[in-house]
């Protein structure tokens, strides 16, 4: 028989091209049968920490202070708006979003993740668009195929 020694056992090639046969059958069995990844999944992305705000003292070489001289100084925190980029190409919303000074995470994709973002369109993302938040902070973008 082809593919057997002369005992009529199977060759090493005959057994590993049977394995490899055998892998590609169960990756298109879970391509095929994987549920809909976006129907089920739901993220939840909370934002990091911020850095406690820096508070004036009174150093003791300084003489207390009056009623004309302030105690504390209000530091002023600079914050971007959130772009709207729902619907769009996902690599075009990630350079935008990321040209605002923001942070992007990507969630859904399917099975293997997001592999070409350019097949990808934005279906939501946190915060919603307009939104206030620190440079840096960020942005979820959770991405499914186009229709």
């Amino acid at each position: 028989m082809i593919g057997d020694d002369d005992h009529g056992r199977p060759t090493w090639l005959t057994v590993a091209m049977g394995g490899a046969a055998g892998f590609l059958v169960g990756v298109v069995l879970m391509l095929v049968l994987s549920p809909d990844q976006d129907a089920d999944t739901r993220t939840v992305t909370v934002p990091p920490p911020r850095a406690a705000q820096p508070t004036a003292t009174t150093p003791a070489s300084r003489p207390p202070p009056t009623a004309t001289t302030p105690t504390t100084t209000t530091p002023t925190v600079r914050t971007v708006p959130v772009p709207d980029v729902s619907g769009e190409q996902l690599d075009v919303a990630r350079e935008r979003v990321e040209a605002a000074g923001l942070a992007v995470e990507v969630t859904g994709g399917g099975a293997f993740g997001v592999i070409a973002e350019s097949n990808w369109v934005v279906a939501s993302q946190s915060p919603p668009a307009g939104e206030a938040i620190a440079p840096g902070d960020i942005v979820t973008l959770t991405a499914e195929r186009p229709d």
